[in-house]
């Protein structure tokens, strides 16, 4: 029972995950939909952007998927390095409580 209990957890931690990327990836697409739009695109009298405004749209979301791409990376070492500090603290407390246990 008890490994059933981790697999259902981790699939549910798989899910979040999941979700939490999709969010992300919405978050992304809204800012860079309206950040891109608002400084590119004059008006949509004509119904066609001119040759500037698309040059201007493809140039605001390649640097904003840059500027994007290197955020994620800094944040994922960020991650890696509190999850390895979290482990490291996890196994100072089993050692304190291994030695308490010892002494009482």
């Amino acid at each position: 029972a008890p490994a059933a209990m981790d697999q259902v957890q981790a699939m549910f931690s798989n899910v979040e995950i999941i979700v939490m990327e999709a969010r992300g990836l919405q978050r992304l697409s809204t800012g860079m939909d309206k950040k891109c739009w608002g400084a590119c695109v004059e008006s949509v009298m004509t119904g066609n952007l001119t040759d500037a405004e698309v040059r201007c749209v493809d140039n605001c979301v390649s640097k904003f998927l840059d500027v994007s791409e290197i955020v994620t990376q800094e944040n994922s070492k960020a991650a890696a390095v509190e999850l390895q500090r979290q482990k490291q603290e996890a196994n100072q407390n089993k050692n304190w409580a291994r030695r308490l246990a010892g002494v009482f």
